[in-house]
């Protein structure tokens, strides 16, 4: 075992590593598809825990062998690095390897057992990289480097393994790079039409958890509401009963929905309550009860057409009376993916100032400070109305959370809250081990949102998030991005630095000033105001400070209604602290960007419900 305060210099550094995972995770046509690829990946890394013993050690991921069954399997990264017998490396590492093409055979022989089947070569998935690092002088904090070293390299390298697959008649489905497979086996979820292969059809058969849909996320503040109304009000209770007792009819016809569970949505209450806590968002959105849109989405030929189609129009009124009852609006259809990832940790770890005396010590404080983040990440999104907390709950569902990078579904009207929790939960959760005091920043994250309507390709929305994420990095670190998808496609895409400028309070952050704008809106200033900020941005930008405030402050009681309570002066405060500060010409601050962020503020308060 390492002694602490001394470099380790008699084993071998070895690193194992999956490639590949976001675009693995990405390859998805549904939040489940998502869940499930994360949660293979962190299964793969359990296995090449397995293979690590005494006296081997190791560094990557904190939870190391014996955590496995604490995370649950669900929270490892996709790296592992491990300190070992000198000259055991390398033997080392192909077990690790070996360990992980196992489980993936297991798995797909599973699969297909007593089906006479020949499945197409998968190239490719899983793949495991590994570096084995001797020891040599400079002991661990070379080891360390030399490594990373070779992991870069080998990203510039591509294996290109025998392939020979002359039948392939079609390409998957879903990733688009996999031939799909002639016979799926039964139970296995698929859409009209779909084709997949096999790696797509161990995501679909995986039923381990059943993850909330786009639809059960959008609506879970609607369904929180529902579920109290329903406790207490009695007319509102029956039109819940038969609203129930109507989808139940149109599920005798084949309709399948899943569940609509959400950690922060109250479990207890039973009856009618319960049900609409635990009933899949899709049956509260009015657009669902479409006999043209159920069939096409469930692969639907029910023998009684006319029968079908009288039946699911009875659902659609049953759910126009509850919600005339409630008076709660109509259920948001909108929701938001956030990601999340840290700034230059791969430097940090190199620790490239010299100023860690025993690296190896620190790098397992390290490990372990991420894994207090990532616990953190998950209770911030899913916290519950009796886990305290400022605000209202979330109700998000986190997909997963290594610490230092984080992907999560929220519904819109919690979303930007969501954001800055998210953020400060990494920081927090790092704070004092990954970085030192008076040599190296503070730890950051940078974050990234985008909006979409439940109905949204999915795999699109999430290569989006992961685009708008990298482009935030690229402007600065920290940095806070948004983008908005509506169903036509994106319409507004604001990025910023995450900390703002002086109008508001020392540390705030960008969320917080976008939130003022967004209460504002809900409280009676018009979204009308995003179209002064860009039609007049730039002359506004042009007056002196105190002339821009003025402006801004006239504008903003032009479009607030007699009745609102607006703090107007707040609200000037936030649009200057989200203008482009770094864009400073004669007359200041440039407005327009500004604009954008208003039109993020107006978007949520209209479809934040």
């Amino acid at each position: 075992m390492a002694v602490p305060g001394v470099e380790t210099v008699d084993r071998d550094l070895v690193v194992v590593t999956i490639p590949g995972v976001q675009r693995f995770v990405g390859e998805a046509r549904s939040t489940a598809d998502v869940a499930t690829a994360s949660r293979i990946v962190s299964e793969l890394t359990g296995a090449m825990l397995l293979e690590v013993s005494a006296p081997a050690e190791v560094v990557l991921p904190a939870a190391g062998r014996d955590g496995i069954d604490a995370v649950g399997g669900t929270g490892l990264p996709n790296r592992v690095v491990v300190l070992t017998a000198s000259g055991q490396g390398r033997e080392l590492a192909r077990r690790m390897a070996e360990r992980v093409s196992r489980w993936w055979a297991d798995r797909v022989a599973a699969l297909w057992q007593g089906m006479r089947v020949d499945l197409p070569d998968v190239v490719g998935c899983p793949d495991v990289q590994w570096v084995v690092v001797a020891a040599r002088p400079g002991g661990y904090r070379e080891q360390w480097r030399r490594a990373a070293e070779a992991l870069a390299a080998r990203k510039r390298t591509r294996t290109f393994a025998a392939y020979d697959s002359p039948s392939v008649r079609r390409l998957c489905s879903l990733s688009g790079r996999w031939p799909a497979v002639e016979q799926v086996p039964r139970g296995v979820r698929r859409r009209r039409g779909e084709a997949l292969s096999v790696p797509a059809v161990v995501k679909r058969a995986d039923r381990s958890e059943r993850f909330p849909s786009t639809a059960s996320v959008a609506t879970g503040p609607f369904r929180r509401d529902l579920a109290r109304l329903a406790g207490t009000d009695g007319a509102v209770r029956a039109a819940v009963v038969e609203l129930r007792a109507a989808v139940d009819t149109v599920g005798a016809a084949g309709v399948r929905f899943g569940s609509g569970r959400l950690p922060g949505l109250p479990a207890s209450g039973g009856g009618e309550a319960a049900w609409v806590a635990e009933v899949e968002g899709a049956c509260l959105l009015p657009e669902t009860w479409s006999v043209r849109a159920l069939t096409a989405e469930q692969d639907l030929t029910p023998a009684d057409s006319s029968g079908f189609a009288a039946a699911v129009g009875v659902c659609g009124a049953r759910l126009a009376e509850l919600l005339k009852l409630a008076g709660l609006g109509v259920p948001a259809s909108y929701l938001a993916v956030v990601v999340q990832d840290a700034d230059s940790m791969g430097r940090r770890l190199a620790d490239e100032t010299g100023g860690h005396a025993d690296l190896r010590g620190w790098h397992g404080a390290v490990s372990a400070a991420l894994v207090r983040a990532a616990d953190a990440q998950r209770s911030c999104l899913e916290r519950g109305p009796d886990a305290g907390g400022d605000g209202e709950e979330p109700l998000g569902r986190l997909v997963y959370a290594g610490g230092d990078d984080a992907l999560g579904f929220v519904p819109a009207r919690t979303a930007i809250a969501a954001a800055g929790s998210l953020n400060a939960a990494f920081r927090d959760g790092v704070a004092g081990t990954v970085e030192r005091p008076g040599v190296v920043a503070d730890a950051t994250a940078s974050t990234a949102v985008v909006f979409c309507h439940v109905s949204a390709p999915l795999q699109s929305v999430l290569a989006a998030a992961r685009e708008l994420l990298e482009e935030t990095k690229t402007v600065c670190r920290p940095g806070f991005g948004v983008a908005v998808w509506r169903r036509g496609g994106e319409r507004v895409r604001a990025v910023r630095p995450w900390q703002v400028g002086p109008s508001m309070p020392a540390g705030t952050g960008a969320p917080a000033a976008l939130t003022v704008l967004v209460d504002a809106m809900r409280g009676g200033l018009s979204g009308r105001l995003v179209a002064d900020l860009e039609r007049d941005g730039e002359a506004i930008a042009s007056l002196s400070g105190a002339g821009r405030a003025g402006e801004l402050r006239r504008l903003v009681r032009r479009h607030t209604t007699a009745a609102a309570a607006v703090d107007v002066d707040r609200v000037v405060d936030a649009v200057l602290a989200l203008a482009d500060t770094d864009q400073v010409g004669a007359g200041g601050a440039v407005l327009t960007s500004a604009a954008r962020w208003a039109a993020v503020a107006r978007f949520v308060a209209a479809e934040g419900r």
